[in-house]
């Protein structure tokens, strides 16, 4: 568990900012991709307890739907081409879409802004992303497809500093939060989660003033002559960080400064310290690009630049019939690995105009909403650039109540689907024995359809089998039957020339949602006495939730199920409703009681279930001491498995490490049975060897032994063997 910190917005460069002690203390973990990798290797060998969390329901975006029609003529991107002749225009980097208010949520953050001071500031923007670290795959999409990145939820904030930024529906899922101001250096906080039906206060969040950037642009070789319309932009090179900036809304997601008449130029807030790079581009210019300028807090940084004469690309990008794109994002890759991209976006003409480019083959690349992305290599600046661009498929997904009203507000979500027989109609039967999947390239939407309209669109869908995901407020969680896009065969074309692109289709779906199943139960101890205050957490059938590997898993793999947690009350009961119509298991915790699963439970039907008292054993407690080389070595990790000859429904893995006297206790009890406990030492001076050597310790110090029932503590010493 990690203890929450602001982190600069340009990746791990800095601390932008000190929060005050929080009003509300809380720790929340940051998973890393090193921490995944490192999981996936010592699954088996080094387990992890599970620490008890609510698990809600899939998460999912808020950008709003634009409905369209079918053909192309009709998009809102594409317009019929006309002369490319005049002055072109640059337009911002990203056309970018607003958020709504997201104070009334059920769930979500609560801060305040304050100055150096401890002065509330008014008006400061705050933005709720989703980070980066939830899906690996999003690290590769961010930069083609910044829209990935859009906030979540916003808000700015009141007279007295304060803010709120809550989403609809929670998830085990980590966010960041921005907080942006046009006096202030940009603060990012990671590592951010939300908890059904809670609002965490952050305490106060101190924006400080950074870093000014200053120096001068002037002409390589010309005695310090100024470059005219000279811009120059500070960005931190990381994909997350820099994409994340570039996707939030309006022009104050980077540091971006333009020369005066003397070529001179001032950046106000930039981080504090760190480490960044800073670009100057100007028409008619090559642009250059200076890495590692070092910032910190003891004064103005003098980063001055000498341009040389440069070329640009130009060029349009159109749909296969001619039409423009408008607002499609333009790359220019050049070849130097440490160079980042040229970028701009067409104009209303689907006309596009880079400066800033040096006399060398660059790569353009196009990507815009509803359309496969393309490439042309291999561009030498002053030749014309035609891109072409598909369409992608669509699904129109119309809503309806079960009484056949059209829903107006509601979330949907696309989900792969993989059918058990392949051969077999997409039908309910399939549905019903078919498995989901994620599709990283296709977010969620918060849909809020106008009357002119009665369904929601989905751009950019990919080949493939697809379930659509609706949840609407008052109703449960309800998927439509698959529908599947199958690229069309094409003719063969003669030798050196491309193959034509099938241009995407569109199918139209229906999505009557339910009312969903209701489960009920009762919680008892093992005397049959009520047990309140358990906590009852809804799962997919056959979760694991201490294997760190299937835990792992579980978190990319859309349910079928609908994911709640709930406390029994004092006579032990504990009630859902609207869950969707699926097989369900149930985790119960207790502190007083070990850890107990129903599985298998048949809640496909839309009516109320009703389930035989659940019976929690008391167990034991685990504890005693371990020493390495029979000494205390300060924190050693104890960790304890069922056999491997237990069924895997009974597998349990837990964690713990000792305390300053050597000794160890896990938090839950432990049904009788045959145990393994093994210990390694932690915190070693060789990080880059520890996990081997850990490893190691582990299997050498593994012993057997036995929790026998109605046994309260179980007392049990292991020692770490020194190395043979």
């Amino acid at each position: 568990m990690w203890a929450l910190q602001p982190i600069s917005p340009y990746g791990n460069l800095n601390h932008m900012s000190d929060p005050a002690p929080p009003r509300t203390k809380a720790t929340w973990p940051m998973p890393t991709i090193t921490l995944l990798c490192l999981l996936a290797i010592v699954a088996i060998a080094w387990p992890n307890e599970v620490t008890d969390a609510p698990a809600p329901d899939a998460n999912v975006g808020t950008g709003e739907s634009t409905d369209q029609q079918t053909g192309n003529d009709s998009n809102p991107s594409i317009k019929p081409a006309v002369s490319s002749g005049g002055d072109r225009r640059t337009v911002p980097d990203v056309i970018r879409t607003s958020t709504p208010d997201s104070s009334s949520e059920p769930q979500g953050l609560r801060g305040a802004a304050v100055n150096a001071n401890g002065r509330p500031l008014m008006g400061v923007t705050v933005y709720l992303v989703e980070s980066a670290s939830n899906d690996p795959m999003l690290l590769h999409l961010v930069n083609q497809q910044p829209h990935l990145l859009a906030p979540m939820a916003s808000a700015e904030t009141a007279q007295d500093g304060t803010f709120a930024v809550g989403l609809a529906v929670a998830q085990k899922k980590t966010y960041d939060l921005f907080l942006l101001s046009p006096r202030h250096a940009t603060v990012r906080m990671t590592g951010l989660r939300l908890l059904p039906n809670s609002w965490h206060d952050l305490g106060d969040l101190i924006l400080r003033t950074g870093t000014t950037i200053r120096g001068r642009v002037t002409v390589k070789g010309q005695l310090g002559m100024p470059v005219p319309q000279a811009t120059v932009k500070v960005s931190s090179g990381g994909a997350f960080a820099d994409a994340a900036l570039r996707a939030l809304p309006g022009d104050s997601g980077g540091l971006i400064a333009n020369v005066n008449a003397n070529g001179e130029y001032e950046l106000k807030n930039a981080p504090s310290s760190g480490v960044v790079l800073v670009t100057a581009l100007a028409p008619g210019f090559a642009r250059v690009v200076k890495h590692d300028i070092e910032l910190n807090s003891n004064g103005p940084v003098q980063v001055d630049f000498e341009l040389s004469p440069g070329k640009t690309l130009a060029g349009d990008v159109r749909t296969s019939t001619g039409l423009a794109i408008v607002n499609a994002r333009i790359e220019a890759w050049p070849k130097q690995a440490n160079q980042p991209p040229l970028v701009t976006v067409s104009d209303e003409r689907g006309t596009f105009l880079l400066h800033g480019v040096r006399a060398q083959p660059h790569t353009v690349k196009a990507t815009a909403a509803g359309f496969a992305a393309t490439e042309q290599t291999e561009v030498t600046p002053g030749q014309v650039v035609h891109l072409t661009m598909v369409p992608q498929n669509r699904i129109h997904v119309t809503a309806l109540a079960p009484t056949g009203r059209v829903l107006r507000n509601y979330r949907v979500g696309l989900r792969r689907f993989f059918p058990k027989d392949h051969n077999a109609p997409l039908d309910a039967q399939a549905l019903a024995n078919g498995t989901l999947g994620s599709i990283h390239e296709v977010r969620d939407q918060r849909i809020r359809l106008d009357g002119n309209n009665d369904y929601a669109v989905i751009h950019n869908v990919p080949d493939g089998t697809y379930v659509c995901e609706v949840q609407a407020d008052n109703f449960a969680k309800s998927f439509s039957l698959p529908v599947r896009f199958r690229a069309a065969q094409l003719p063969e074309t003669a030798p050196g020339r491309p193959k034509p692109q099938q241009p995407g289709s569109v199918q139209r779906i229906e999505v009557t949602v339910t009312n969903g199943c209701s489960l009920l139960g009762q919680v008892i101890d093992s005397r049959g006495a009520p047990l309140g205050g358990a906590t009852v957490t809804t799962q997919s059938p056959g979760t694991m939730p201490d294997s760190p590997m299937l835990r792992m898993m579980d978190r990319w793999v859309p349910k079928r199920v609908t994911q709640r947690t709930q406390k029994t009350d004092d006579n032990g009961f504990f009630q859902f409703e609207r869950m969707a119509l699926s097989t369900y298991q149930l985790q119960i915790d207790h502190p007083d009681a070990c850890r107990t699963f129903i599985r298998q439970i048949d809640g496909k039907q839309p009516t109320e279930k009703r389930l035989a008292p659940i019976t929690m054993p008391h167990g034991s407690v685990i504890t005693g001491f371990a020493t390495s080389q029979g000494r205390i070595a300060g924190q050693i990790k104890v960790v304890l498995t069922t056999q491997q000859t237990a069924p895997a429904d009974k597998s349990l893995r837990l964690e713990t490490v000792t305390d300053g006297e050597g000794r160890y206790r896990f938090t839950r009890r432990i049904p009788p049975g045959s145990y393994e406990l093994r210990a390694a030492v932690v915190g070693t001076t060789s990080p880059d060897s520890e996990i081997f050597q850990q490893l190691l310790q582990l299997k050498r110090s593994s012993t057997i032994f036995i929790v026998p029932a109605g046994q309260d503590i179980v007392e049990h010493n292991l020692n770490v063997p020194a190395a043979n």
